[in-house]
């Protein structure tokens, strides 16, 4: 066989083992026989106002999220968050530098980023809990408004920013501890 043909046999080898690596880590999406609800961490209501941030009972197993974040700074944490309009792929992030967010447009095949951004994590100034009302939605990016709900406010400098997470109550409390365990000059919380 020439050389070409072995390229093209390993690369289809290598492709089908990619996939079933893919297949064989993904988590089931549905109940194995015998097996148990994941515990519950929070009631998944904001507190009520003027009340600390809080996770609700920590879970049975796994390690302390919020633990995670200030015990390693530099490790990028993630969130998704609830679909903006008709960008399904939404998610907030940050690492020991900044907050960062995409927001995009998926389908199987195709993705198009629709809005971006970015916070340095030295120019936040506060974390609130907000719960944002139908018709009064800010925007995160021009023309892409926050949907309603319960949400994270982000204030700096320059004004907030919201982020409209699956768990508000997790990613407010990851970042601020983040924020503690970096000692960031202006963080008040």
């Amino acid at each position: 066989m020439s050389m070409t043909i072995w390229i093209w046999v390993l690369v289809g080898l290598g492709s089908v083992a990619v996939v079933l690596a893919v297949l064989m880590t993904r988590p089931s999406r549905t109940p194995r026989a015998g097996s148990y609800p994941a515990p519950q961490t929070g009631s998944g209501q904001p507190p009520p106002e003027g009340q600390p941030l809080g996770t609700g009972q920590p879970a049975a197993a796994g390690p302390d999220p919020i633990g995670v974040a200030a015990a390693a700074p530099a490790m990028p944490l993630e969130h998704r968050m609830k679909p903006y309009d008709a960008l399904r792929d939404c998610r907030v992030w940050f690492d020991d530098r900044a907050l960062r967010w995409s927001l995009r447009a998926s389908s199987r095949m195709i993705h198009i980023t629709m809005g971006t951004g970015e916070i340095p994590l030295s120019q936040i100034t506060g974390i609130r809990l907000v719960d944002i009302q139908q018709g009064a939605q800010p925007q995160l990016n021009p023309n892409i408004q926050v949907p309603p709900g319960p949400a994270v406010a982000v204030a700096t400098p320059q004004g907030e920013a919201c982020f409209a997470a699956e768990n508000p109550q997790l990613l407010a409390a990851q970042l601020g501890a983040r924020l503690r365990a970096l000692g960031v000059a202006g963080w008040t919380g």
